[in-house]
C-alpha cells in the first residue's frame, strides 16, 4: 500500500472514530471529506524558506522575445468560443493543468546542490506541474501555457508533497510504480474537484502522465511479470480509462519513460 494511501485511511479511521455520525456515510463521501481535510490542514505545512542562491537555469533576458507571437502569426491564442473538440484546443483554451507520476515530475532535488536535498519536492520547478516564476526563469510547461492564458490555474506554487497547498494538481508522487497510476489519477479528480477555481464541467484541462521508471530502472530486476512492458500497459490504462470516464474536456499529454541506456551513459 503506498505510504500516501495509508496516510489517507489512517486520517478516515481518526474522523469516524471521532465523529460517530460518519458511520453512516459512503466509502467515497468520506475519501472526499478526508482529501478535504488533509489539502487545508497541510496548507500550514513547509520546507526551509527558498533560496535565490539554489541551482537556476540561465534566464532568459526581457530583450529575447517569446517564440509565438500572436499579433505577428495572425493566430489567436484563445477561441473566441471555448471549443466543444479537443481537436479544436488552441494553447489559450487550456484553463487547468496538472501532472502525475514519480520524482522527476514532484521536482525532487530539482535545485539541490547536495544528495541529503533529494527529500526535497521542488514542485514549483517541475518540468511538467510547476508554474513558479515566469518561463523566462523556469521553462516549464505551465510557464509557457501562462504566456497564453494568464489566468491558468492548478500549476505548483511551491515546494511541498502531493497533498500539500503548493503542489496544487500536481500529484505526482517521489518512487511511484505504474500501480500507483490510478490512485494518481483519482486524487487529481478529487482534488480538482475542491479547486475554488476550477470548472469541471466547463474549463479545459492538460494533464501530463509520466510514470514507469522505477519499475523499469530497479523493481524489472526482481519481478518481471509484474514490473513488465505488458502490465505498465494495463497500469496505465486504467489509469487513463478513469481520466475518460470522469473528466469531462481533458486532453492527456503522456510522456514515454526515458530510455534506460541513456539513463546510464
Amino acid at each position: 500500500m503506498p505510504g500516501s494511501l495509508h496516510r489517507t485511511s489512517l486520517l478516515q479511521r481518526t474522523l469516524v472514530e471521532n465523529n460517530p455520525k460518519l458511520h453512516q456515510i459512503g466509502t467515497q463521501q468520506l475519501r472526499s471529506i478526508t482529501t478535504s481535510i488533509l489539502f487545508q490542514k497541510t496548507r500550514a505545512l513547509a520546507y526551509p524558506i527558498d533560496s535565490y542562491w539554489r541551482r537556476l537555469q540561465d534566464r532568459i533576458p526581457e530583450e529575447v522575445p517569446f517564440n509565438c507571437n500572436e499579433s505577428t502569426s495572425g493566430v489567436k491564442w484563445r477561441s473566441e468560443e471555448r471549443p466543444k473538440s479537443v481537436h479544436r484546443l488552441r494553447p489559450g483554451d487550456i484553463d487547468v493543468v496538472g501532472a502525475m507520476g514519480d520524482s522527476i515530475s514532484s521536482g525532487n532535488a530539482a535545485r539541490e546542490f547536495r544528495v541529503i536535498g533529494f527529500v526535497i519536492e521542488d514542485r514549483g520547478v517541475s518540468f511538467s506541474g510547476g508554474g513558479l516564476g515566469t518561463w523566462r526563469e523556469f521553462t516549464t510547461l505551465p510557464n509557457i501555457l501562462k504566456v497564453f492564458n494568464p489566468k491558468l490555474v492548478g500549476y505548483a506554487v511551491g515546494r511541498g508533497d502531493y497533498l500539500s497547498y503548493n503542489a496544487q494538481l500536481n500529484v505526482a508522487t517521489p518512487a511511484s510504480i505504474d500501480d500507483d497510476t490510478l490512485f494518481q489519477a483519482k486524487i487529481f479528480v478529487e482534488k480538482m474537484r475542491l479547486h475554488p477555481k476550477v470548472d469541471f464541467e466547463s474549463d479545459w484541462k492538460l494533464f501530463t502522465i509520466l510514470v514507469g521508471h522505477s519499475d523499469l530502472c530497479s523493481l524489472h530486476c526482481f519481478n518481471e511479470t509484474r514490473h513488465s512492458p505488458e502490465a505498465h500497459k494495463y497500469q496505465l490504462q486504467r489509469g487513463l480509462d478513469y481520466l475518460y470516464k470522469n473528466v469531462p474536456r481533458l486532453f492527456v499529454n503522456v510522456i514515454s519513460v526515458f530510455g534506460k541506456t541513456g539513463i546510464r551513459n
